[in-house]
């Protein structure tokens, strides 16, 4: 036997929901940006089915976020009001609902669009709790709310300064390179890898606002240097890695062969300590320093007037493993100019 739906309900069936099963869904996308950029945070939504309110409470953090305005408000919601609250917390309310009593159905779609200054590396705004959706009679329905976090965004870069190994008097170079454009750089030294300084171009140093740093002729008080560049495009900057400038050891000791038969360190090999020679009247010293068989100084140890004094100085490198080392002690001559005296040194 049939039954006759009556002609009302036959209506009501796709205005009411029950012919809809998926929950609706109101998401945010990932964002990134700096502090200082205007970023849009769209409320992106899915399966808006026989909506006929809504009311949206997106919370935020002051000290990540500053409201700026919405906009891009959906055209199949007209009427939709936004409010910014400050308490009990900071707060962007939105909300809309039917003047008709018929259903609003958008399948996928931007509800509206939120912008805001960003103050913070990071933020995430979120839905309150009684965000809610409801069908023309006002009864709820199954809604999923989530939100995504504003992360900073980070100048790309596709090649790092790396380790410079020169001669004393020598060109030096280090660079980087980026995929975008518009990009400005400032190089940058330290010798603690803490505290950074700006340079500026002069006889020393080219390009220190470019993606190629030059060190002419390179100066020996400027070896164990760290050097790395600030990239900036906007509000966002980049720090690269850093190369450090590293005094090509093993090719001076090969080409100063003399130094091994005069003044050598005792003992060599050695175990704990070693004693290096002064030579007096010659020079003043300054540093002797300790490095790996690649370049890499391992040890160094000022030398002052009072061990000096004493013609010999005690050398007592902390852990360093065994092998075959290349010392060099740096000192000024006569004429003010500094020189170093290379030689090599074994742990056993």
């Amino acid at each position: 036997m049939l039954h006759r739906v009556p002609l009302l309900l036959c209506f009501l069936l796709p205005v009411y929901g029950i012919g809809w099963s998926q929950a609706i869904q109101i998401f945010t996308e990932p964002l990134t940006g700096c502090t200082g950029d205007t970023v849009s945070v769209h409320l992106h939504t899915h399966h808006f089915f026989d909506v006929g309110s809504m009311t949206l409470f997106l919370e935020y953090d002051p000290q990540e976020l500053s409201y700026d305005t919405t906009i891009a408000l959906h055209p199949l919601l007209p009427g939709m009001l936004v409010n910014q609250f400050a308490s009990p917390s900071a707060t962007v309310g939105i909300s809309w609902f039917t003047t008709t009593m018929m259903s609003v159905d958008i399948d996928t779609g931007i509800i509206a669009t939120i912008r805001f200054v960003l103050l913070a590396d990071s933020a995430l705004p979120v839905f309150h709790a009684n965000s809610e959706v409801t069908d023309p009679l006002g009864s709820p329905l199954s809604t999923q709310f989530a939100t995504e976090h504003i992360t900073p965004y980070y100048i790309p870069i596709t090649l790092h300064p790396t380790d410079a190994f020169v001669k004393p008097g020598v060109d030096a170079t280090f660079s980087v390179t980026t995929p975008i454009a518009d990009v400005s750089f400032q190089w940058q030294s330290s010798n603690n890898l803490t505290d950074w300084t700006n340079l500026h171009n002069n006889d020393t140093f080219a390009g220190v606002n470019q993606g190629l740093l030059t060190i002419n002729n390179t100066p020996v008080q400027l070896f164990d240097l760290a050097f790395r560049c600030l990239l900036v495009k906007g509000n966002c900057s980049t720090y690269t890695h850093y190369g450090v400038l590293i005094q090509d050891t093993l090719s001076f000791v090969m080409n100063h062969k003399s130094l091994e038969n005069k003044e050598q360190p005792h003992p060599n090999p050695y175990s704990h300590t070693f004693q290096l020679p002064i030579i007096h009247g010659l020079a003043k010293y300054h540093t002797f320093a300790l490095y790996s068989i690649n370049g890499k100084m391992v040890y160094q140890q000022n030398i002052t007037n009072t061990t000096q004094g004493s013609r010999k100085v005690t050398i007592a490198p902390p852990n360093t493993p065994p092998g075959q080392y290349i010392g060099v002690l740096l000192y000024t001559d006569k004429q003010g100019t500094y020189q170093t005296k290379s030689y090599r040194i074994i742990k056993q």
